[in-house]
């Protein structure tokens, strides 16, 4: 549930309803699934490339409890998104993305509001339902994407991917991260903060180097949730 006693007014249009995932653009995608599942406490969960029908682009996915990464890189030289992204950044976050209820209103409203487009809503498909998605931007080359997935039944975790299931290398060290607690912009100092009341939480928290902070250690319960 979202507090707004202290927010403004409620939302008219839609509902936010967590971090769905966080996208990075990398040199070498298997090599990053394989740096965090080996060191980090994470597991591959799914993959999508030439295998799969995607020509252009190879993307790996990794989990730990409610965390997803997903890594991608270019499969050909010259991909005009990928590789400005890549000398301007190096390996570095693309796109934060939010499960949502209504995908197409929360779009709309943000756009009304002064948000810039970066992809009208669309949709993509597969035998396990449909996914509705919208992009807009935020600071510097970082965007927003919404996600509604409504009905969709796969657990693959998105269409187009197909869920991993080899046994992975060994995990040198697992470090029971549980959830997105804030993710921090450092050239706009704070631009997002999620805070998650959790009953019986440890204050314990584990930190990356790239702005995202997730909480450590396992509970409960959920209680409630702000978004500031």
């Amino acid at each position: 549930m979202t507090y707004y006693a202290s927010k403004g007014e409620k939302p008219t249009v839609g509902k936010l309803l967590a971090f769905d995932h966080i996208t990075f653009y990398v040199g070498n995608a298997k090599q990053a699934a394989d740096y965090y599942s080996t060191r980090m406490g994470f597991k591959k969960f799914a993959y999508a490339g030439l295998e799969t029908g995607s020509r252009n682009v190879v993307s790996w996915i990794v989990q730990q409890n409610d965390i997803f990464f997903i890594f991608k890189s270019a499969l050909l030289p010259g991909n005009e998104e990928h590789g400005p992204h890549m000398v301007k950044h190096g390996d570095a976050v693309k796109d934060i993305a939010f499960s949502v209820e209504d995908c197409k209103g929360i779009y709309k409203k943000a756009i009304d509001s002064g948000a810039v487009s970066v992809r009208e809503p669309w949709t993509e498909s597969d035998d396990h339902g449909s996914i509705t998605f919208a992009t807009i931007r935020t600071y510097g080359d970082t965007t927003h994407t919404f996600i509604e997935r409504g009905g969709w039944t796969g657990n693959n975790f998105l269409p187009g991917y197909r869920w991993w299931t080899l046994r992975t290398l060994s995990q040198l060290s697992c470090r029971h991260l549980i959830y997105f607690l804030s993710i921090i912009s450092w050239e706009t100092s704070l631009i997002l903060r999620w805070r998650m009341l959790q009953s019986g939480t440890s204050r314990c928290s584990s930190f990356i180097g790239f702005g995202v902070w997730m909480t450590s250690r396992y509970t409960q319960s959920t209680a409630a949730s702000d978004l500031l």
